[in-house]
């Protein structure tokens, strides 16, 4: 005899697959459904076939070879191995289920969307736990994140190609597609890709990013961000961390805390410290350490910071944006050391010794490198004396703020 609450949800999906309540069949498919719990003990007791789950899925209501049973088969099935932490068989079970669903959903129309995020959210989150345990065996070979990109990218097209009227279109999916794609591309070190994602979102033809759902448009200006970031484009990177900073609810704190871990380096670079109750608030005493050594021009104080967290920043990948505020650093430390001289025109001297007596031991030549690439970068108008190594500072504008300063 089939198990009860089976046959429950079995026929709630039917059902509510007949009326396209795309809520409702999202909620079959998820596996936080108050249901689960006891179908996935008594498929683990009665050691229930894959066919014979299928066919009472089949006989409850949803019909002889209906996708919609094959797809809750294995979704059941990828829940029961994700149950058991064998997150390998969790995740091919899932795709499975997928496959499946992607049947249906070529021919769907935008009612299908709830449940097609729900199944392309855990998809990512089963491939990045299956490659975590397959790293763990010595003949593991990582690579179910890949198998999921690569079945993301299938739904991109699906989603980008409808031609659907815009108010029933599955192009609303796009951004969640490209949402987990972005996740996707940043754990593998593949942020190169994401530029032919935004350059979809950008292009000709896609809907309105204002329409979206917010959760799903402060996602993609959180990641669009970290791309800016990484390409150096700073002036990008803030309008969109600061979106999604601004549009995170307050209760999600760690996630306003992560945004802020790019989006102050960000603010550094444009001349911008955060208020210290801010830092407090969202305890990143870390950055509140960089940001007091950046504004004192204290080498010393930057340097032991970096070394002492250089683990947690490539872990977090802003270990490359915190290195280059040591410009900012030394530029600091180069006007405190012109106020202290009250003078325009600094030795080179003056400044070595400054730095060795912050424990950052350097000849001079060194120091000239440093000085000419501040000047270059714009961060020192003046000019160097190499006869004579001294720095000659502008009178007016040696130390230009940096909120003039042309950093794209």
């Amino acid at each position: 005899m089939a198990n009860a609450s089976l046959v429950g949800l079995s026929r709630s999906l039917g059902k509510n697959v007949r009326l396209e309540n795309g809520q409702l069949v999202a909620r079959s498919l998820s596996r936080s459904h108050q249901m689960y719990p006891p179908i996935l003990q008594y498929l683990s007791q009665t050691q229930l076939s894959a066919d014979r789950l299928l066919s009472i899925c089949e006989e409850s209501d949803i019909g002889p070879g209906n996708l919609w049973a094959e797809i809750l088969a294995h979704n059941l099935i990828s829940a029961l191995r994700e149950r058991d932490r064998d997150y390998v068989g969790a995740f091919n079970a899932h795709i499975e289920a997928v496959s499946a669903f992607l049947k249906v959903f070529e021919t769907a129309t935008q009612w299908t969307l709830p449940a097609f995020y729900v199944l392309i959210d855990h998809m990512r989150i089963l491939g990045q736990a299956a490659d975590e345990q397959m790293r763990a065996d010595p003949d593991g070979k990582p690579d179910k994140l890949e198998t999921a990109a690569r079945i993301l990218n299938r739904c991109f097209g699906i989603t980008i190609n409808d031609r659907n009227p815009l108010s029933n279109s599955k192009k609303w999916g796009t951004l969640s597609v490209i949402n987990n794609l972005f996740r996707i591309h940043f754990k593998l070190n593949n942020v190169r890709l994401c530029k032919n994602l935004i350059r979809s979102v950008d292009g000709h033809g896609f809907p309105p990013l204002e329409k979206f759902p917010i959760s799903h448009l402060v996602t993609y200006k959180f990641f669009l961000g970290r791309v800016c970031l990484f390409e150096g484009n700073l002036t990008k990177a803030e309008d969109a961390l600061t979106f999604a900073f601004e549009r995170l609810p307050r209760n999600h704190v760690n996630s306003k805390r992560l945004c802020l871990m790019y989006l102050l380096p960000v603010k550094l670079f444009r001349g911008k410290y955060p208020p210290k109750g801010l830092l407090k608030k969202y305890q990143l005493d870390t950055l509140a350490t960089i940001v007091e050594a950046v504004a004192l021009g204290n080498l010393k104080l930057f340097n032991r910071t970096m070394e002492d967290n250089e683990e947690e920043f490539i872990r977090r990948g802003i270990l490359l944006i915190l290195e280059k505020l040591k410009d900012l650093v030394y530029r600091n430390l180069l006007f405190t050391i012109s106020t202290a001289l009250n003078t325009t025109k600094i030795p080179l001297t003056s400044l070595q010794k400054v730095c060795v007596w912050l424990g950052a031991d350097m000849d001079l030549d060194e120091v000239e490198c440093i000085v000419a690439n501040l000047i270059a970068s714009g961060y020192v108008k003046g000019y160097i004396s190499h006869k004579l190594h001294v720095l000659v500072v502008h009178k007016a504008k040696g130390f230009p703020a940096l909120s003039t300063i042309n950093q794209s």
